[in-house]
């Protein structure tokens, strides 16, 4: 790569590609050294000639490309360029053949009279008043936009983040950020507090100043959230912005005051503290919504539906072949006389058999089967015989919006809600799921409360469970061939605080590694021969490597770049991110136009003209270049990325380097991802400090308290 910025004049002839939300576009470009590609911020129309400041990158696939840091559109000098500029539709009512007529009657000079003498367009064939009028105002909005973007550039912006403002707050952007560059943090997606706050000290706005201290909190409360709490603790809060931000404690006192009078913060005390905990207003209104309608639900229990006991549970014998336990007759039981039911338990206790009976049980109901991923509603499905989707489908979650169409207004057409993997349902969701549950429907929500939560904010089925406001089954008996696999066994071992049995052999593999070296040679022998010459296992297709952290050697992104050089060294180059032809890759967005979703993983296996190709469990997708960001390397995951997800075996390195991340909830949800094997490669050390220490679940959240209240 070449890092020296240079500075290159060009007519952009096409845009073949240009995002709506920033402008972030690929175009090519005539110059005087031939054609190019050029990539960025780009604010320019087709035929316009444009002085680009940037520096040059080598593509792998596509070659030199100029990677923009700036874009300056000039006034196109040539006939021809002036044609071009105008008929690609950037001035409102002038489409081609009027852009012809314009420059065969003015030339050279069109859009100097286009800017200076507009009146004399009436001159020209086809321009009518009405006409006249759309083209002084487009061209004065063109002016108008040009002037904001100069005025923003000005602070530091980038082209991309000014017309992100630009677009926000059209030609007020300048006064406002001059005004108050926090409230722009607080509104606009994509500026944050620290661009905010850089903005600010360019302007001399004091560090004390009430509004820095608002958006700081604002900040940290939304940080918190993406770690998953909904809410957190005042003082401890008031502490972290006085540490990272050097804000007196006065001045924050005085940004609570004034977040809390704008309603963009609210307080509470929880129960079982005194202490006052802080919320975004919108997650507490989510947690209060969820706890309101779930109680709603269990208000109104008895459904009038006889339960046919003996006859129904001899009717799942003969006809499916089930046995059901007490505590799944239990279950099966509640279902016909609770509106909402929580069925909960570990692995081996039956919950996929309970909501097999449950189907059946039910059968001549409406019901719905749904499942937090993609994933977990493949493998829901593949387990029950009945149709499952994710929630997202479910409620008809348009990306584009934003929006769900399913809602209060426009209920699922459901009797009966069945929920898989609710431990991965995040405050949001719940929320939004509950708004479109019918009026007269049941509610049965599936999961193992002693999972990883959700990767959203909350934790739903822990903090329901906890409650005791709702009717919960948990199903603790394990079956006979659950009860003869040591995955399972040591599963519950790990959940109980106490050390699995390891053994050097079996499906619960363990080999000792002191640190991360030896753990990755360790790592390494197994894939590269030893798992399957003694299980039979095929090291990329049955083996799912799994990771607690993503940076070191044994980390996700370490071991994907070993395993991808060993596997997979000769493998066509796609894309900027590293990606072959051949690797094995994870989908970490939601897609629901492809419908592949966030943890799918898949194999590159074609490139197609501009295009790659991966295949998704026999289904062969194509992927545009700028739709490779939403692709990684899937040799080594985190755990996190395997929730909802099976594999005939993990493979987890456990070492002291890992330690900030050794914990029991990860280690338990790692071990119940595997069918047939789990290997374990670290030390004794490593794995004690995973199995004793239990703070996976320690999120601050609310939903608890408000159930109980």
């Amino acid at each position: 790569m070449e890092c020296r910025e240079v500075e290159l004049r060009g007519v952009l002839e096409r845009i073949l590609y240009r995002a709506s939300d920033d402008g972030f576009t690929v175009g090519r470009l005539r110059t005087a050294q031939g054609l190019i590609t050029a990539v960025g911020p780009l604010e320019a129309s087709e035929g316009q000639e444009v002085l680009l400041r940037g520096y040059w990158v080598e593509h792998p696939r596509y070659g030199r490309q100029l990677r923009v840091l700036d874009c300056r559109a000039l006034r196109p000098r040539t006939q021809e360029a002036i044609e071009r500029y105008l008929a690609s539709g950037s001035v409102r009512g002038v489409g081609p053949a009027l852009a012809r007529r314009l420059v065969e009657r003015f030339g050279e000079q069109t859009i100097e009279v286009m800017e200076q003498h507009p009146e004399r367009l009436a001159e020209v064939q086809g321009i009518g008043p009405k006409k006249l009028r759309w083209i002084r105002d487009a061209l004065k909005r063109q002016r108008l936009q040009r002037e904001v973007m100069i005025r923003l550039q000005g602070w530091g912006l980038s082209p991309a983040l000014a017309m992100r403002l630009y677009r926000r707050y059209g030609s007020r952007a300048p006064e406002l950020l001059q005004e108050d560059p926090y409230r722009v943090a607080l509104e606009v997606e994509g500026v944050g507090f620290l661009t905010a706050d850089r903005i600010a000290r360019q302007m001399g706005i004091p560090p004390e100043a009430p509004q820095r201290a608002q958006a700081a909190l604002v900040y940290l409360l939304q940080k918190l959230a993406e770690e998953g709490h909904t809410c957190y603790p005042y003082e401890a809060l008031l502490k972290e912005a006085q540490r990272r931000f050097a804000i007196p404690r006065e001045a924050l006192l005085k940004g609570v005051a004034g977040l809390f009078e704008e309603g963009r913060v609210v307080f509470d005390s929880l129960e079982g503290t005194l202490e006052k905990v802080l919320y975004l207003r919108g997650l507490y209104e989510a947690e209060q919504e969820v706890a309101k309608r779930l109680k709603a639900l269990c208000a109104q229990r008895h459904l009038q539906m006889p339960f046919p006991q003996e006859r129904l549970l001899g009717s799942l014998r003969s006809h499916l072949g089930l046995a059901l336990s007490h505590q799944q007759a239990e279950a099966l039981r509640r279902s016909f006389s609770e509106r909402l039911l929580v069925i909960t338990g570990g692995p081996g206790v039956g919950k996929t058999t309970l909501v097999k009976a449950l189907l059946w049980a039910h059968r001549h109901r409406r019901v719905l089967l749904a499942a937090p991923t993609g994933r977990a509603a493949k493998r829901l499905q593949e387990l029950t015989g009945q149709p499952a989707s994710t929630i997202h489908r479910l409620l008809e979650y348009n990306p584009q919006e934003g929006a769900f169409r399913r809602n209060e207004l426009f209920p699922l057409e459901a009797d009966l809600l069945v929920v898989d993997e609710l431990s991965m349902v995040d405050v949001p969701l719940m929320q939004r799921l509950l708004r479109a549950l019918p009026r007269e429907a049941s509610l049965v929500l599936v999961g193992d409360a002693d999972q990883l939560p959700s990767v959203g904010p909350g934790n739903v089925l822990a903090d329901v469970v906890a409650s005791r406001a709702v009717p919960v089954v948990r199903l603790t008996e394990l079956f006979r061939q659950a009860r003869d696999s040591l995955i399972v066994l040591n599963a519950h071992r790990v959940n109980q605080g106490r050390m699995p049995v390891l053994s050097s052999r079996g499906e619960f593999l363990f080999l000792e590694a002191e640190g991360a070296e030896e753990a990755h040679e360790k790592v390494l022998w197994l894939l590269q021969g030893e798992l399957q010459r003694r299980y039979g296992l095929e090291p990329l297709r049955d083996v799912q490597l799994l990771s607690p952290m993503h940076r070191g050697l044994v980390g996700v992104e370490g071991l994907n770049k070993t395993l991808q050089g060993l596997f997979n060294p000769r493998g066509a180059p796609v894309g900027q991110k590293g990606l072959r032809v051949g690797d094995k890759v994870m989908q970490v967005r939601n897609d629901y136009d492809k419908e592949v979703f966030n943890g799918d993983i898949g194999w590159v296996v074609a490139l197609e003209d501009d295009k790659v190709v991966v295949e998704f469990d026999g289904r062969r997708l194509a992927y545009e270049p700028l739709e490779l960001q939403n692709l990684e390397l899937a040799y080594a995951a985190s755990v996190h990325k395997a929730q909802g997800s099976e594999y005939p075996a993990v493979l987890l390195p456990l070492v002291m380097e890992h330690y900030v991340l050794l914990e029991r909830h990860l280690l338990y949800t790692a071990l119940t991802r595997a069918r047939r094997l789990v290997a374990l490669v670290g030390s004794r050390k490593a794995l004690a400090v995973a199995v004793r220490t239990a703070r996976g679940l320690s999120r601050h959240t609310g939903l608890g308290h408000f159930l109980g209240a």
